[in-house]
């Protein structure tokens, strides 16, 4: 009789064992990204007026965006939509007005949200010298120009 009581003792541990590792198993292979849309979204904030680009190069993109900011100057704050090698775009120009998240007073700012090929949303902010950076940009397609601060990068997702 202790001899079946150890028996079955076994056997409901393996028992447990194995429906752990078959739960342990199919939790790995249910681990697929999700079908539904990103938790982030990318989107330019309501108070921007933003215009489509379609597909260009960033120079090319730089050159758009301040052919905007000629074209609408009484508007504080524009922005261009647009795609580059794989990547979703937004570009925010900030004149520098009263305060909120992108403001930076005296020099404006440039924001630039952007998704990649792999999903991953960044936003980079430069403070200060908008219309240099946009000619620095035309040219090299960066907004790091030389001898202006450079931009603060952050994961959207944290």
């Amino acid at each position: 009789m202790k001899a079946l009581k150890v028996v079955a003792g076994i056997a409901v541990a393996v028992a447990c064992i194995y429906a752990f590792g078959r739960f342990f198993v199919a939790e790995l292979k249910g681990g697929s990204a999700a079908s539904g849309p990103p938790g982030v979204v990318l989107a330019a904030p309501p108070e921007y007026a933003v215009e489509e680009g379609g597909e260009l190069a960033r120079a090319a993109a730089a050159r758009k965006l301040a052919a905007l900011l000629a074209r609408r100057g009484t508007e504080p704050r524009l922005g261009l939509h647009f795609t580059s090698s794989g990547f979703e775009l937004y570009w925010l120009a900030d004149r520098g007005g009263s305060g909120g998240t992108h403001g930076s007073g005296g020099g404006g700012s440039l924001t630039e949200r952007a998704a990649g090929p792999t999903g991953v949303r960044t936003e980079t902010v430069w403070r200060g010298g908008l219309e240099a950076r946009l000619a620095w940009a035309a040219e090299h397609g960066s907004f790091d120009a030389p001898s202006l601060p450079p931009g603060e990068r952050k994961n959207l997702y944290h």
